[in-house]
């Protein structure tokens, strides 16, 4: 009997030990190679990693009563924070190895997402503090210091997604809407736009410079969207992680095109690169590819066969394994990704031949920075 197995470039390597489930979210410290691996088995591990040779360490996990969904690390990497669908929001100290974690926040709902905000004075507010976004269709400012949140914006739908970069925080809901809160005025929804592409949001990320984000749709595409009006005319969306022939049974969607079907898949997750402001994408169909928005331009993609994910030649053909979180290190020259179950098809596809692992990828330069422009 034919079963899959994840056999990835040589140049990248496993975390080991990986979690036992499907990951969720995958998130460096902003500090030091700490890596945070968000999990459905209900836990979040801290890895150490060596940034040289990709070899990684557990130093400590923290427990939640349900899947782990969303994860952020506090501006001097000294904590992490986690959120779950228990309803609850936890945070770990680093400096305190033998401590356990404790809880900072609750909602009535699970909690989907999550970030740390380091507000200036200006706001009226203390820095370093915690907002979370629930299915209870609200998000939550939490004082470390107290049990209550300081307010809470209130959405018209489930929050499933959340990014911050500086003064600016995103979060998109599933009634197709994206929100945009300048944190000068946290207790603000600046602005709400419906999503620039058709079909469900998957995935979400701001740009570094703080002026604008990403999204990505169930539908294989990606949004640019610059906050600011003026820049209004360099928003545009274009198509990836789609697939002519079809070839594999874990297509989204299936598009006829001038007689010929286009498989579609789900943009699972973007990430930006803090050096040099390109962004990678992954996809439900297990590939990776980075980009440039400010020219256009792709700049590296590795297909499944590349990536040694799925056998399309097996008997029965072994479908390639989503590519469900990813995110540079705080140098960008570290790259972690991980392959798990992405649930698309609930309970009934989480079948045994669908592994789970998070790989430490060397980042090429080339894979990051922009091409030069032509007469340059």
């Amino acid at each position: 009997m034919m079963t899959s197995s994840l056999i990835q470039k040589p140049t990248d390597v496993p975390l080991t030990p990986g979690p036992d489930d499907s990951v969720s979210k995958l998130e460096f410290s902003p500090t030091a190679d700490f890596l945070a691996v968000g999990s459905w088995d209900s836990q979040c591990r801290i890895y150490q990693i060596d940034s040289a040779t990709g070899t990684s360490a557990p130093k400590a996990a923290i427990q939640h009563d349900g899947p782990v969904l969303g994860l952020a690390w506090s501006k001097d990497g000294t904590k992490v924070f986690t959120c779950s669908t228990d309803q609850k929001a936890k945070v770990f100290d680093l400096n305190s190895p033998g401590s356990q974690p404790m809880q900072i926040a609750q909602h009535d709902g699970p909690i989907s997402c999550m970030r740390y905000l380091d507000i200036s004075s200006g706001a009226g507010m203390p820095p370093g503090i915690v907002v979370t976004g629930s299915w209870d269709k609200t998000v939550r400012y939490w004082d470390l210091r107290q049990s209550q949140p300081i307010f809470t914006l209130q959405a018209k739908e489930r929050v499933h997604l959340m990014d911050s970069v500086n003064d600016l925080l995103v979060f998109g809901t599933a009634d197709h809407n994206i929100h945009v809160v300048k944190l000068a005025q946290p207790h603000v929804i600046r602005n709400t736009i419906v999503s620039p592409l058709k079909m469900q949001t998957r995935s979400l990320a701001c740009f570094p410079t703080a002026t604008g984000y990403a999204v990505g749709s169930i539908e294989g595409r990606i949004g640019i969207q610059n906050t600011e009006e003026k820049d209004a005319a360099q928003n545009f969306s274009f198509k990836c992680h789609r697939q002519e022939p079809p070839s594999s049974t874990q297509s989204r969607l299936v598009s006829q095109q001038g007689g010929q079907e286009t498989n579609i898949y789900a943009v699972n997750a973007i990430s930006f690169n803090r050096m040099h402001g390109t962004f990678s994408t992954a996809g439900a169909d297990g590939t990776l590819s980075f980009w440039d928005k400010d020219q256009r331009t792709r700049l590296k993609s590795y297909t499944t066969k590349e990536l040694g994910n799925g056998n399309p030649d097996a008997n029965p053909p072994v479908p390639p394994t989503p590519i469900v979180s990813t995110c540079f290190n705080k140098d960008s020259n570290l790259f972690a990704y991980a392959f798990s179950y992405d649930w698309s098809k609930g309970y009934y596809g989480a079948v045994p031949t669908i592994q789970t692992k998070v790989m430490l990828h060397q980042v090429a330069p080339e894979e990051i920075k922009p091409k030069a422009k032509a007469g340059k």
